[in-house]
Formats: C-alpha cells, sequence, structure tokens
C-alpha cells in the first residue's frame, strides 16, 4: 500500500506545474472578478510587465490599440513630444522598424504594445500612473460591464471600466479619468500630437 501511495504521490509531483496552474500565461491570470481583473491589471502596471497587462485588455481595447497604431495614430494614447514620438520605443523618429531590436516586435502587437508603453512609463509620458492605486470598488457588479473605483492613481479621478467575456473572465476594457477620451479604448489622452510617417 504505501508503494501504491508513493508512486502516485509522485506521479502527481511529476505533472508539469503548467497543467496544474493553468496552460498559458493567460489562463494563469486570475480574472474570475472584476476587483481580480482590476488587482492584476493594477500588479502588472506597476511591475512594468505590459505585455501581461495587454493580455488582460479587452479583445476590443486590443483591437483598437492595435488599428491606432497600424494607423499611425498611437501616439493618441500618450503624452508624446513635439513629433508625436515615444522616446526610445518603436514610435520615436528614425526607429528602424524592420532591422536590430525592433525586427522581432514589428508584427506582434502585444510586443508592439509593451514596447511602447515601456518607453512612455520611462520618459512620463503617459497620462496616467497606477503606481500606488488599489481597488476600493465596483458599481454594476451584476451585469456584463462595470466601473471599478481606484484609490491612489493619478490623476485622482482614474478608474477602470471592466467587461467579461465569452469563458467568464474579466477584461480591461478602458482606463477613465476626468478630461480623458470619452470613447477611445483603452484609453485615449485627450488630445496629444499625433505621429505621421
Amino acid at each position: 500500500m504505501r508503494i501504491a501511495y508513493a508512486g502516485l504521490l509522485f506521479g502527481l509531483c511529476a505533472l508539469p506545474v503548467v497543467a496544474q496552474e493553468g496552460r498559458n500565461m493567460i489562463e494563469r491570470m486570475v480574472l474570475d472578478t472584476p476587483e481580480a481583473a482590476a488587482a492584476a491589471f493594477i500588479d502588472a502596471f506597476v511591475a512594468k510587465d505590459f505585455l501581461s497587462l495587454y493580455y488582460m485588455l479587452s479583445p476590443e481595447a486590443k483591437q483598437t490599440f492595435g488599428d491606432n497604431y497600424f494607423n499611425f495614430n498611437a501616439a493618441l494614447y500618450f503624452k508624446p513630444g513635439e513629433n508625436g514620438e515615444v522616446v526610445g520605443s518603436i514610435l520615436e523618429d528614425g526607429a528602424q522598424l524592420y532591422e536590430g531590436p525592433f525586427a522581432d516586435i514589428i508584427s506582434d502587437p502585444a510586443l508592439i504594445f509593451d514596447n511602447i508603453m515601456f518607453h512612455a512609463n520611462a520618459y512620463q509620458q503617459l497620462p496616467f500612473s497606477l503606481d500606488g492605486a488599489s481597488v476600493v470598488g465596483v458599481d454594476g457588479a451584476d451585469g456584463a460591464a462595470v466601473k471599478i473605483a481606484l484609490d491612489g492613481a493619478t490623476p485622482a479621478s482614474v478608474h477602470l471600466e471592466a467587461v467579461i467575456i465569452h469563458n467568464g473572465d474579466w477584461r480591461i476594457d478602458r482606463v477613465v479619468w476626468d478630461g480623458s477620451d470619452a470613447e477611445l479604448k483603452p484609453w485615449g489622452a485627450g488630445e496629444p500630437k499625433v505621429k505621421t510617417r
């Protein structure tokens, strides 16, 4: 009996960790409630894990960001310099998009988002910050879309809007604050300069 028990225990321990925690990084994210999705979104933002942040966005928010990037309008989301660039990123003037470090990024919307967000954050070109933010309440939790109140975000009026998707997960649809674009997803910086090429 002890041998059988030991064999069973060994078999369970030998299972791949991924199989125990979710098959991929998206399945391992805790997004089963609006509060959990918002907390995960804040944690990823603070950790500068903008790749994970991308996968916490709603499908429509991801699509809208990608469409605006490929239409040369990604600067709508940031506080770019005079010519609409985000310093050090693929939105910087003169960036060699199909060679060097950008060659692996240019065809992947998630990596594009991560690259731009990382540099916009580093150069204070993001229109909001979630550093020090926490979830303080959810309005409309019985529906398919909710508003999530935050404390400690900058500007102070920042809140999140989340939607439930086909698999029951909640995703962040919009980041909103006083003066932000009322329609653009995943957020809108107001009226920044738009980069043209």
